[in-house]
């Protein structure tokens, strides 16, 4: 996982957003990438940082709800501990209690990281594309950089580091969604408007409805 640049693009993988199969599908759709070489303690995930801004800059984000549980699952399946990542000691708990701990203990932690790769939203990058339509902004990220690319090679490619997202140990208690709403009320906003005052119950089905495992 990694900053992936050519002479158009730059692509900045969000953590738990799709970014693997963002990179193999543009692979294997004839994209020529390299990598932006960053230091270890990066994990492989670079920021704006490490990109040159005259490129055509573009990422993904991903629903904070769906975010968290992507982080709390992958953590539960792996046990792959992070000591540097300010949200990992509470992982090892319950669902509910990982999301409430990290939601007060680490406030905004998802805000600051979606900041970090998409830029503030006064000085936003190129494009930031949405994990629930990951192919069609993909799609439209590079078509709007004048990147050539085998449409129909970009489509054929297989998921890839899936996570079973109907996994009953993260449904969301009252006490949960309230505190994450509290603590990402900025990425919600941003990204994720309508989820604010979405019923749980129509957030469930939305998630659970498309039968799809989430990629990483």
């Amino acid at each position: 996982m990694t900053t992936i640049v050519n002479d158009r693009i730059a692509f900045l993988h969000v953590p738990k957003t799709g970014g693997t199969w963002v990179t193999e599908a543009m692979r294997a759709a004839g994209v020529e990438l390299r990598p932006v070489p960053l230091p270890a303690v990066n994990r492989g995930h670079g920021g704006l940082e490490a990109v040159d801004r005259r490129l055509f800059t573009f990422a993904f984000v991903r629903d904070p709800f769906d975010w968290y549980a992507s982080y709390w699952r992958h953590r539960q399946k792996f046990g792959d501990w992070d000591s540097a990542s300010p949200i990992d000691e509470f992982a090892r708990r319950s669902f509910t209690e990982f999301v409430v701990q990290a939601a007060t203990r680490r406030p905004r932690h998802l805000t600051r990281v979606y900041e970090r790769y998409c830029g503030p939203p006064d000085d936003p990058i190129s494009f930031v594309g949405r994990y629930e339509r990951l192919a069609e902004d993909l799609v439209t990220a590079l078509t709007s950089a004048g990147q050539p690319f085998d449409d129909d090679a970009l489509h054929a490619h297989p998921a890839v580091n899936t996570t079973d997202s109907d996994d009953p140990r993260t449904a969301y208690s009252a006490e949960a969604r309230a505190a994450l709403i509290a603590s990402e009320r900025d990425a919600f906003a941003r990204f994720y408007p309508q989820l604010i005052d979405a019923q749980p119950e129509r957030q469930a089905r939305r998630r659970s409805g498309t039968g799809r495992r989430a990629l990483r």
